[in-house]
């Protein structure tokens, strides 16, 4: 629902704010008071295409912003999620500079003219010689006669089921196409993981292959080396054991004059012993030294292996695991895709599902095409519309989509014996918006969206009729907030809520500005629908009549 509306420099508005509450709400003024100003400045908050002549004169831009309580429209809710914005509120805002340049926001949030329009496409329908007329779009039509026979959850059933029946239909074909490619693929990888399985590659092996390599190929500096050590440790010449031997010995003889000496000489006994153990390490490492006949060869033939398997796959050696499990996800997957035969039964089962619910759907729809066209032909008489005739085309589509087996458009035939024409080809917004008035009321019960407005409804209607049009209008509003641009005072009469429009001059500029009326000023202004610019006593008992009446 509209909770407000704020309009800042848009065309003759200098500024204005309107709070709105539910209900049946008419907007009044004399002819060129600016009326229709107001709901184009609703069309451009609601994405409506933007330009430099909205901007009032003499200001650098024009703003306009819109409240709307959200609290039970769960779609705009889902929006907002997907959006990252704010579900709690919904604050639309727009502005246009003097240059045409416009930007838009939610709640707070700058969004795209297209993100926009997805947001209020739930939100408002507006009816009249505007832009947003949702009834042009054959699109619409369909969903129009599923709300009328209550269809959503079948419509929205079948819908799922072509997505599903869609995906498993591309599944199939594509890997039909993909076929023999992916055959090759297949023999690549199973070559390939055979490879791997057979050269058993193990990372801490690896490990220890490289350090026996390193160690064999540099077997004889590894013995000259180690075996020097065990000369200068204990050997036949001068040593390091002989050495500290001397050096305890000297210690030995003044170790009682001193404390120093004393932990000095002990540390020098410690040192000889790890001398000694050392020299037991060595030698017992040489010992073991000796390589097995041919054990260099096995290591090299090892290590050019690996690197022959890695260097074939374009990967260090250490990578060739991973390389092999992401080997073998592959060919899992691929093994899947290539079997034909299961995805073959799988897009058949799902395209004979699609096609039962379908089916069912597609009768409902005919039997109630007809009940729809007959429900808004009973309307369009009490609008005095005898001549026009609504139809409804359900017919089936040559090719299926997420909306089922049909086309549903609809046709109006505006005088007998003429041919009846698609709904968007009427040249009339007063005949177009009393066809919507009579579709809404016969949807009246579950509107779509949670505001509706009409303009120019009134159009070549008067006496007995205008009372029916207010009377349905008053009717819709009992489940959606209606907001109606009216001559007629008797629709003026009926609504719960009134706002009158006037034009005012200031410093030689016409400006428009709106005002809500009391129950007196409402008297007032319909006796001047009724009377025009001389308002009689006549004229006003007449409209307090109205008014009294419109109570009941």
């Amino acid at each position: 629902m509209l909770v407000s509306l704020s309009i800042k420099d848009f065309i003759l508005i200098q500024q204005l704010s309107l709070d709105l509450g539910g209900g049946f709400t008419v907007l009044t003024g004399e002819t060129g008071a600016g009326k229709s100003i107001l709901l184009g400045a609703i069309g451009l908050i609601l994405g409506g295409r933007a330009d430099a002549g909205y901007v009032r004169p003499g200001a650098e831009k024009a703003e306009l912003t819109a409240e709307f309580d959200i609290a039970n429209s769960v779609a705009v809710k889902r929006i907002f999620s997907e959006l990252d914005v704010d579900p709690e509120e919904c604050i639309l805002r727009r502005t246009i500079d003097k240059t045409g340049r416009s930007r838009a926001w939610v709640n707070g949030t700058p969004v795209t003219i297209k993100q926009l329009k997805t947001i209020v496409g739930s939100l408002v329908d507006i009816h009249g010689q505007h832009e947003h007329y949702s009834l042009l779009e054959v699109a619409s039509h369909i969903g129009v006669l599923d709300r009328f026979g209550s269809l959503e959850e079948q419509s929205k059933q079948v819908s799922n089921l072509w997505r599903i029946w869609r995906a498993a239909k591309l599944q199939f074909e594509e890997s039909k196409q993909l076929h023999e490619t992916t055959n090759r693929r297949v023999t690549e990888l199973t070559e390939q993981l055979d490879e791997l399985e057979s050269l058993r590659f193990d990372k801490q092996e690896w490990r220890k292959t490289q350090e026996d390599h390193l160690r064999l190929s540099n077997l004889s500096q590894l013995t000259t080396c180690l075996g020097q050590v065990v000369d200068i440790l204990d050997g036949d010449g001068p040593t390091v054991s002989r050495a500290l031997s001397q050096v305890r010995a000297q210690f030995s003889q003044v170790v009682d004059f001193d404390h120093t000496v004393k932990q000095l000489a002990s540390e020098a006994e410690s040192i000889e012993v790890l001398a000694r153990e050392l020299d037991r390490e060595v030698r017992r490492y040489l010992d073991g030294l000796e390589a097995e006949p041919n054990a260099i060869d096995a290591l090299d033939r090892r290590i050019s292996e690996v690197h022959g398997a890695a260097k074939k796959l374009g990967v260090k050696p250490e990578d060739l695991p991973t390389v092999k499990s992401n080997m073998e996800r592959e060919l899992q997957d691929l093994l899947i895709t290539m079997n034909l035969d299961e995805l073959e039964v799988n897009e058949k089962a799902a395209a004979d599902e699609y096609h039962s619910v379908a089916e069912a759907l597609s009768q409902r729809r005919a039997t109630l095409a007809h009940e729809l066209e007959t429900a808004v032909n009973a309307s369009l008489v009490d609008l005095s519309m005898q001549g026009v005739q609504f139809k409804v085309s359900a017919d089936k589509k040559n090719h299926p989509d997420a909306g089922g087996l049909d086309s549903v458009a609809f046709y109006v035939a505006t005088n007998p014996g003429v041919a009846a024409k698609p709904l968007g080809e009427i040249a009339s917004g007063g005949e177009l918006s009393r066809i919507s008035l009579a579709i809404q009321s016969v949807l009246h019960k579950e509107a779509p969206t949670s505001t509706i407005i009409f303009d120019e409804v009134d159009t070549g209607v008067g006496g007995a009729v205008a009372e029916v049009v207010g009377r349905m209008l008053r009717e819709v509003s009992d489940n959606a907030q209606v907001l109606c641009v009216t001559h007629l005072p008797q629709v003026a009469a009926l609504a719960h809520s009134h706002w009158r429009v006037l034009k005012s001059q200031s410093n030689n500029t016409s400006l428009t500005e709106i005002e809500l009326l009391d129950f007196e000023s409402r008297v007032g202004e319909v006796a001047r629908m009724l009377a025009g610019a001389t308002v009689t006593e006549e004229a006003r008992a007449h409209a307090r009549q109205l008014l009294e009446a419109g109570r009941s």
